[in-house]
């Protein structure tokens, strides 16, 4: 019997890093396609017949890497680039994006947004009551119609 002598490891551990590469890239292969079917109206109206959310939907075949569907396709935009990819690591890529939404946060006037974004909240809300007040009503009314027609 002839064995065959190991290889080295320093070529193994280039062979590892190439599929490391290979990996990223075919990661972005997918996260383009995801964001292609997350897009597709057919598969939001699927999802709504369902009664699944696409986002789960979406982010069940991306599990394996250990990042939201969000994240990734937050790192599409900023790494469009198959390339970019290819000589990054996803977690450099995913800290960027993270580094970055922070970076935004900081600049925006946290007091001054949430404010307005609860009052936009509560002008919504008082609209929808009124609406749910006056639909209340018309109801009230028809059952009254209802009521007379039946008796």
């Amino acid at each position: 019997m002839v064995t065959m002598p190991k290889a080295n490891w320093r070529k193994r551990l280039e062979e590892a890093r190439e599929l490391a590469k290979q990996g990223a890239a075919l990661t972005f292969d997918r996260i383009t396609i995801l964001a292609e079917i997350y897009q597709d109206p057919a598969f939001l109206n699927d999802c709504d017949r369902r009664g699944v959310d696409p986002l789960e939907e979406i982010n069940d075949e991306v599990a394996d890497t250990a990042m939201t569907f969000t994240t990734l396709r937050s790192m599409l935009a900023e790494f469009p680039r198959r390339e970019d990819w290819l000589n990054r690591r996803l977690q450099d890529m995913a800290a960027s994006i993270i580094v970055n939404r922070r970076e935004v946060d900081n600049k925006k006037p946290r007091e001054a947004g949430w404010k307005q974004r609860f009052e936009e909240l509560q002008e919504q809300y008082d609209a929808l009551e009124r609406k749910f007040e006056l639909t209340e009503a018309q109801l009230s009314e028809l059952r009254a119609v209802v009521t007379h027609q039946t008796v």
